[in-house]
């Protein structure tokens, strides 16, 4: 063997920039997503003089928006199936207490069908939200 053959040197550096390119692109992506997942649904809350409030914690929240459209957190559920669904929820947890956003453009009759439906799913304690009256207004 002849000592003048070249051996391979082994360099020990770290390439770095498909590092940086993938947190460039889950930054983007988090930018983009995050303010979409925390938008809530708007509902325009019926005012009251005098909302009290109440110490309430770990709610479980049923918004009804202006068209009817019923969700229980974030799942949207249709109405047939909003009695087996709350059913589920109150197995699970049983001593939460649900509220109720329902918009005020909406009839009473579903405000109160939706009561009623959480009713026959054995919740006993809801609430409804409102809003503050401005103090012009009163």
């Amino acid at each position: 063997m002849d000592s003048r053959t070249a051996v391979p040197v082994v360099r020990g550096e770290i390439n770095i920039t498909p590092l940086v390119d993938v947190c460039l692109v889950l930054l983007v992506i988090f930018m983009i997503v995050g303010p979409i997942l925390a938008q809530t649904r708007s509902i325009d809350l019926p005012a009251t003089a005098r909302p009290l409030a109440l110490p309430v914690a770990n709610e479980i929240a049923i918004s009804l928006e202006a068209d009817g459209t019923i969700f229980v957190g974030q799942d949207w559920v249709p109405l047939e199936k909003l009695e087996s669904y709350l059913a589920a929820v109150r197995d699970a947890s049983p001593h939460r207490p649900i509220v109720l956003r329902a918009d005020r453009n909406l009839p009473f009759r579903e405000i109160k069908e939706v009561l009623a439906l959480a009713h026959l799913a054995e919740f006993k304690t809801a609430g409804l939200i409102t809003e503050g009256m401005p103090a012009t207004a009163r």
